[in-house]
């Protein structure tokens, strides 16, 4: 079990200008550690290595050392207050006012809603691209987000008026990253506030800090009972039920690699049962992301299942 530092807490690195700041976790490498193994625990997910590689400036194939210190971003909800607006906080947390209307638009919401107090948007951590010969917006989209559409969004939030734009050697640009969050048992849990005691009481123990074993413990056995629901959905045909008992799990709760493999191998399966193809290869695509060698048993499984599977596999 990977366990954060005793005195592990959620940090700001400031990053090109004072406004602009990336929130990470620190960890303390252990022995058999890789970027993939941690990947794993710290996000669900080991093909996300590349973002603690390069967030901690090693080296393509670089070997951790035991007592290393690694910095592993996320990205992370913020909730608006009183008197503070969308544009003070795209100022404070990302650099520029001008972002605002992209900060909610990476949140799900509509750039042009107003947004009152109580507003939770996703706040994303920042990579720095010096840009390379032969880079163009679009590569750099694949590149972060697997997904060359997005070549708009670095567009757009780097100020440029179109993603086609041609890029120069050397130029800086900002790759805004939200789809990265550390699991939520590996973040710090906000301390409690405690009455003050009256002059001369004696001081009460201080809280025991979480123990991650037992939060780990905790979460397992929430998706293993929310899981078991979704299985029994799909066996007694009732498909449609499947994602949206699944799809809420993933938005309420952080599961851990193995669970995940789990959760996407159903989801595909009912997508499948749906007719919804395409959506049981993106699920899939999850499944090998985590599981490279992952089969399904071929004398159980229908050949619909298999071959979006084969398909996920090639890329498809």
């Amino acid at each position: 079990m990977i366990r954060l530092l005793p005195l592990a807490c959620l940090l700001l690195i400031l990053l090109g200008p004072p406004a602009r700041a990336n929130r990470y976790v620190t960890y303390l490498v252990r022995e058999h550690d890789t970027p993939e193994s941690i990947a794993a625990e710290y996000y669900g997910n080991r093909a996300r290595a590349p973002f603690i590689i390069e967030f901690n400036s090693l080296p393509p194939g670089a070997r951790l050392k035991p007592g290393q210190v690694l910095r592993i971003p996320t990205s992370y909800r913020y909730r608006l207050t009183p008197n503070e607006t969308i544009q003070d906080v795209a100022q404070r947390l990302v650099g520029d006012r001008r972002r605002a209307p992209l900060l909610l638009e990476l949140s799900g919401l509509k750039p042009t809603q107003p947004v009152a107090p109580g507003t939770e948007i996703q706040v994303p951590f920042h990579f720095i691209r010096v840009v390379l010969p032969g880079d163009t917006l679009v590569s750099i989209a694949r590149r972060y987000y697997g997904d060359p559409t997005q070549a708009r969004l670095i567009a757009a939030y780097n100020f440029r008026k179109s993603p086609h734009q041609p890029l120069s050697p050397g130029e800086r640009l900002v790759v805004p990253i939200t789809h990265v969050r550390v699991r939520a048992v590996h973040l710090p849990r906000p301390a409690l506030r405690r009455p003050t005691p009256p002059p001369g009481a004696p001081r009460p123990p201080p809280e025991p800090e979480p123990d991650s074993q037992r939060l780990e413990a905790e979460l397992a056995e929430q998706v293993r009972a929310r899981l078991q629901e979704a299985e029994a959905s799909y066996r007694e045909g009732n498909y449609i039920e499947v994602p949206s008992t699944l799809i809420k799990l993933l938005a309420e709760v952080d599961p851990s690699e193995a669970q995940l493999v789990e959760i996407y191998r159903l989801l595909a399966c009912s997508y499948v049962a749906l007719g919804e193809t395409e959506l049981a290869v993106r699920a899939l695509r999850e499944v090998l992301d985590r599981r490279p060698d992952f089969q399904f048993d071929p004398v159980m499984t229908s050949p619909k299942i298999r071959a979006a599977l084969d398909r996920a596999r090639s890329g498809s």
